[in-house]
C-alpha cells in the first residue's frame, strides 16, 4: 500500500473509474501509516459512484418531523413509467415554495427535475428505483423525463 500522499490524483480517479466500470461500488482511499481504529477515521476515503437522470415530479411524499406541514419528498418516476422514487435533497426554501404552488397553474406537478444517485436498484417487488435519490435542480429545457432503458445506461446497471 502506498501513502495517499504520494499518489497522484490523477491515478486515484483512473483507478476509482475502472472499479465502477467494472460494476464495482466505489472505493476506500486509506492511509498506509495509520493505526487501524474502529468506526469511522480521518485517515481514510470513501468516494462512491454517483449519477444522473431527469425524472418526472409526479406527487409529493407526505412529510413528517419538521416537514410534517409541508411535505417530505418528490414523488418521481421515469418518463416509462418503469423506475419511481422519493426524490429528497431540497432546501427549506424551494420546499415552502414548491408546497405553496402545489395544484395552481404554477405547479411543479409534471415539471422535469435532474436527479442525483448512487444506483438503480429492485425493490423486493420487481420494480425499479433509484438508490439515495437527491434533487439536483429543476431541467427548464426538458421535455421529458429519462426511460429506464437510459437510466440503466447512465448508471451502467447489471442485472
Amino acid at each position: 500500500m502506498v501513502s495517499l500522499k504520494r499518489v497522484p490524483i490523477k491515478f486515484l480517479t483512473r483507478f476509482f473509474n475502472k472499479i465502477v466500470d467494472k460494476g464495482g461500488e466505489g472505493v476506500v482511499y486509506k492511509n498506509s501509516y495509520a493505526v487501524f481504529k474502529d468506526g469511522t477515521s480521518k485517515d481514510q476515503i470513501k468516494r462512491k459512484a454517483e449519477y444522473e437522470c431527469n425524472m418526472r415530479i409526479l406527487d409529493l411524499n407526505k412529510g413528517k418531523g419538521r416537514n410534517e406541514d409541508t411535505f417530505g419528498s418528490f414523488l418521481c418516476v421515469s418518463e416509462c413509467g418503469d423506475v419511481s422514487c422519493g426524490v429528497s435533497g431540497l432546501t427549506d426554501a424551494l420546499r415552502n415554495e414548491v408546497y405553496k404552488r402545489w395544484r395552481t397553474k404554477n405547479s411543479w406537478e409534471g415539471k422535469i427535475i435532474s436527479v442525483k444517485f448512487k444506483s438503480l436498484i429492485t425493490t423486493k417487488q420487481g420494480s425499479f428505483s433509484l438508490y439515495e435519490p437527491r434533487y439536483n435542480g429543476e431541467q427548464i429545457d426538458a421535455d421529458a423525463a429519462d426511460d429506464l432503458d437510459r437510466i440503466k445506461e447512465i448508471s451502467n446497471w447489471r442485472q
